[in-house]
């Protein structure tokens, strides 16, 4: 089974979630690459969305949930043909690589492969693969031979929004294998140099760093008692970065890091997890049964997101920097709420989402031989 995953440089969510499904593709043998779609527009254009998003997200998130509102309240004619533009160059990739399965990680991948569904003869399995608790704007305008959704709970959203039932598949978000592994929570903070008695409280708030970060640092720093560490992983924010390395000089309780690949173990050492509500974040910290706040950084999709986990009591969160400083400081008071909480997400979230995808994609073209 040779597979193709059309990722989308926009944010990290989307990368992690396809590095996830060729990390388990590649376990089993199986031929995949991944593509960025936004390599089939020009430089330019490619160059505008991929850093209009994240000044979007960093700078003018109440700009970027007015844009996502519009969007889905109205078919976005411009979003399609954008991406209907690429389906020559990506119809010419598919013939090339002949591949059996196409995995679409991303809105614009799944419009980009409708439209070469359209103009030409396509023998690929085309999926498309959520990567947030909702159905995203767009999605409705996209034709897939199945969609894989995070919860059960959602089916009706997605039909509501005009997918078929018999094509939808509950598989979980994928995510890498490691945030399935749990280890020594004593034993990790030792080997990331992080104190390793009382509370450690983890703040990320995306690959980009969004939202209060330093004004929520220094707030939780003033209120926690000394045996209460914070970490805050700033990811590639280097101004943010920069401002808090200076506040480690005075403050033996803050541990700042830049851009890492070591979440899982920042996981495992933490109590508590602090962060925006992105799909791929919210889901590694249940997969770990790690307690969320939600820092309500980013309205749309995120905001979705919160309302999902909120909801199935999965997670907590406050409007205001105080109130989530209040909010964690009792949940960190709270050993019985936070052991709870832990257990359901354990419960809920032991789904292996690539698992899922690959093994029903590899199941499918089994069916269609036989």
């Amino acid at each position: 089974m040779k597979t193709l995953i059309l990722s989308c440089n926009t944010g990290g969510g989307h990368n992690s979630a396809s590095r996830a499904i060729s990390e388990y593709c590649l376990k089993n043998g199986i031929v995949c690459d991944i593509v960025d779609v936004l390599s089939f527009l020009s430089k330019k254009k490619a160059h505008i969305i991929s850093k209009g998003h994240v000044f979007l997200y960093r700078r003018l998130p109440k700009l970027f949930g007015v844009g996502y509102n519009f969007e889905e309240k109205h078919a976005n004619r411009l979003m399609y043909e954008m991406c209907a533009s690429c389906a020559e160059p990506l119809y010419a990739l598919l013939q090339k690589g002949q591949y059996d399965v196409v995995v679409c990680p991303h809105v614009f991948s799944a419009l980009m492969v409708t439209e070469v569904k359209k103009k030409y003869t396509l023998n690929s399995f085309c999926c498309f693969v959520a990567t947030d608790y909702t159905c995203s704007p767009g999605v409705s305008s996209s034709n897939m031979d199945a969609y894989f959704i995070p919860h059960e709970d959602l089916i009706a959203e997605f039909v509501s929004c005009g997918i078929d039932a018999d094509k939808i598949i509950v598989s979980g978000i994928p995510v890498a294998s490691k945030f399935f592994e749990r280890n020594n929570k004593y034993t990790t903070r030792q080997k990331l140099g992080l104190p390793v008695s009382g509370r450690a409280v983890l703040l990320c708030c995306g690959s980009m760093g969004c939202g209060p970060m330093k004004e929520l640092s220094l707030a939780l720093l003033h209120t926690f008692s000394q045996n209460t560490s914070l970490t805050v992983i700033c990811g590639s924010n280097k101004r943010l970065y920069k401002k808090l390395k200076r506040y480690m000089r005075e403050e033996p309780r803050l541990y700042v890091v830049g851009y890492t690949q070591q979440m899982s173990d920042y996981m495992d050492a933490a109590d508590l997890y602090l962060t925006k509500a992105g799909g791929l974040s919210t889901t590694e910290a249940a997969a770990k049964g790690l307690p969320i706040v939600f820092v309500q950084a980013i309205p749309g999709c995120e905001a979705r997101n919160v309302d999902f986990m909120m909801q199935n009591g999965y997670a907590r969160t406050a409007d205001t920097v105080e109130d989530l400083v209040t909010l964690v400081c009792a949940l960190l008071n709270d050993t019985k709420t936070l052991e709870h909480i832990t257990a359901r997400l354990r419960a809920d979230f032991s789904q292996q989402g690539a698992e899922k995808i690959v093994n029903y994609c590899q199941q499918y073209l089994c069916d269609c031989v036989s």
